[in-house]
């Protein structure tokens, strides 16, 4: 996962990767964020589509020099029949691009654009506590609240950077009236 925000869930690879395939195939998935330590997971399923041609460009522009080769010089998801195969096509990218390397046109983002998100909350002797969000944006029981908008804090620990976007993306999606403060620290 590369970037969250108010579109879905963007990710990078190769179109031509056993992923790539799949999602042509059927573009629907789900991704799945577990915290063991805060004994916390969320679940997000939805529609995937391409982002676009700007994104991936700016994504791919972004990233060091040698994944810019690797993603040249990779055929992902095919068999490979000794490492010095992939170190020669390195080093013919390499004599290829002396400068900036350009995004492969096999390359680039995809969006999930979520359609239902779960919350997860384990409790003591797996009494788990879920909490839905689906396509109708019915949250449930009235003043139900999903699990971590406390602060940006879990029983007193801060949430990482990844799960507090996560929690105010999905919080602005579930209930657009209410505000939460996450606390960076």
């Amino acid at each position: 996962l590369k970037a969250l925000d108010e579109r879905g869930f963007t990710f990078f690879t190769n179109y031509d990767s056993a992923k790539g395939r799949q999602i042509r195939q059927c573009p629907t998935a789900a991704l799945c964020f577990h915290w063991k330590s805060i004994r916390r997971q969320v679940r997000v399923q939805g529609s995937i589509g391409r982002a676009t041609v700007a994104e991936s460009d700016a994504y791919f522009a972004g990233r060091p020099r040698p994944n810019q080769l690797s993603a040249w010089a990779s055929r992902q998801s095919e068999p490979l029949d000794r490492r010095e195969t992939f170190e020669a096509r390195l080093a013919e990218m390499d004599a290829r691009f002396p400068a900036d390397v350009p995004r492969p046109g096999n390359w680039g983002g995809y969006r999930l654009v979520p359609d239902k998100i779960e919350f997860w909350e384990d409790r003591p002797g797996r009494q788990l506590d879920r909490t839905e969000k689906p396509e109708d944006h019915d949250v449930g029981e009235p003043g139900r609240e999903p699990p971590s908008e406390r602060d940006g804090c879990v029983d007193g620990r801060p949430l990482d950077d990844l799960l507090s976007r996560l929690v105010h993306l999905v919080l602005g999606l579930l209930r657009p009236d209410l505000r939460v403060h996450l606390d960076p620290s």
